[in-house]
């Protein structure tokens, strides 16, 4: 009969990636919302320059 590994059990050798792979998420997920913000803002923005420089008379 073959004998257990228990040392696997003990083995943390993954715990740090999985740190980083939730830490990594946590930037990308606050990264994306802050371009959604700022993109939203910017949008109506340009919109409103748009529309003055359209109105400008040019003689």
């Amino acid at each position: 009969m073959k004998r257990v590994n228990l040392n696997i059990l003990n083995d943390e050798s993954g715990a740090v990636t999985v740190d980083w792979v939730v830490l990594t998420a946590a930037i990308i997920t606050v990264g994306v919302a802050t371009t959604v913000a700022i993109n939203a803002q910017v949008g109506g923005i340009s919109e409103n320059i748009s529309t003055y420089l359209a109105d400008i008379d040019v003689s």
